[in-house]
């Protein structure tokens, strides 16, 4: 049915439509009286005409009595009509908003009742998720702090490692100075020994040679013509000089012994040194070690703990959407009741009942313009 959009009442449209059907027929009638009287009037003077006027006129009046009298009893009984549809109405209407009104209390107590539920779940839900981060972090503290702890043991055992072999160094180091002194003390009283030896057997090699020569001087004059004794003093001096090669040689043999211990001596100090560098190295890297392993364990643990708060944040967020769109659902089902409490609407019997002036007015394009144009102007 064309009619304005805000207006979809279908009794108002009956309404409308009965009243627009008694504008018209009391236009017609005034009409008629009009067209008589104009008749009336034109016609002749006579006797005759005048009586057959009045009574035309009387029939009409009588028409118009009993068509009023008719129209009257008409009225009284859609009045009456009208007006037990119209108690009909405001009962079912009554019941209808008695009904509404209950299912707006049940609506009212099911979303307290959600509500009170959601609430209950979401305190369940955040104390569980307290009681897990209380969990979470306590677990964190407690790997931190056995991390901390066998770090700590680490530090002293590698600490104790490192006094012990200080002190194996330094007795090392002790050892190596006694052994030196001890050394040294022999190599002193071996080069004394071996000086007095030497001087020893170089007085002895002198003394020799002076006899030898005294000897050579005894016989000298006797051998001095023959070839014998030019070949035993020639033998002689070989002897000597073979006998000054093997001092020598053992003089030579020593010397280099005393260099290769003093190098020997050097390079264990060497050594030493390079053992100390070597392990003062290994401390400075597992201290570098230890220091990173901090490192990326408190990384750990700061990306759990801001991953942990981001995860608060959007649970937060989430809460908060839920709540919005909780909210606009139940704005929508507040506008959804206001709206079906103000619309009035027929039910399905009643619109049997009307069922076929509804469809007369479904069908009369001219009509349902009438009947908007009155409805607006009202």
């Amino acid at each position: 049915m064309s009619v304005p959009s805000n207006i979809r009442n279908e009794w108002l449209i009956l309404e409308t439509y009965q009243q627009i059907l008694a504008d018209e027929k009391q236009a017609e009638e005034d009409r008629r009286a009009q067209t008589v009287t104009f008749t009336c009037g034109r016609l002749s003077r006579s006797p005759e005409a005048l009586q057959r006027c009045k009574q035309g006129l009387d029939e009409q009046i009588q028409q118009k009595l009993a068509r009023s009298e008719k129209e009257r009893r008409e009225a009284d009984a859609r009045r009456e009509q009208q007006r037990r549809a119209l108690v009909e109405h405001q009962a079912l209407q009554e019941e209808l908003k008695e009904s509404s009104r209950r299912k707006t209390l049940e609506e009212k107590c099911v979303r307290a009742t959600q509500i009170l539920g959601n609430e209950r779940r979401r305190e369940r839900e955040r104390q569980n998720r307290k009681v897990e981060e209380a969990r979470i972090l306590e677990d964190c503290k407690r790997k931190l702090a056995e991390e901390k702890e066998r770090q700590l043991q680490k530090r002293k055992q590698i600490a104790e490692s490192l006094r012990e072999m200080n002190r194996e160094n330094v007795a090392k180091l002790a050892m190596r100075e006694k052994q030196k002194i001890a050394d040294a003390e022999e190599d002193k009283r071996l080069m004394k020994e071996y000086r007095e030896r030497l001087d020893r057997e170089q007085a002895e090699r002198t003394a020799a040679h002076n006899k030898r020569l005294q000897r050579y001087e005894m016989i000298g004059n006797q051998w001095a013509e023959s070839g014998a004794g030019k070949r035993q003093h020639d033998k002689d001096i070989a002897e000597e000089r073979r006998i000054l090669a093997e001092a020598a040689i053992k003089e030579k043999i020593d010397e280099d012994r005393e260099i290769r211990d003093k190098e020997a001596l050097r390079v264990d100090r060497l050594r030493c040194l390079e053992d100390n560098k070597r392990l003062m190295g290994d401390k400075a890297a597992r201290k570098k070690a230890d220091e990173k392993l901090e490192a990326e364990y408190a990384q750990q643990f700061r990306v759990q703990g801001e991953m942990h708060v981001a995860k608060g944040l959007e649970r937060k967020r989430e809460m908060v959407r839920e709540k919005k769109a909780y909210a606009r659902m139940l704005e929508d089902q507040i506008r959804e009741t206001r709206a079906a409490l103000r619309t009035v609407q027929m039910t399905d019997t009643e619109r049997k009942m009307n069922g076929e002036l509804l469809r007369k007015l479904q069908g009369d394009r001219d009509l349902q313009e009438r009947i908007s144009r009155r409805l607006l102007q009202k």
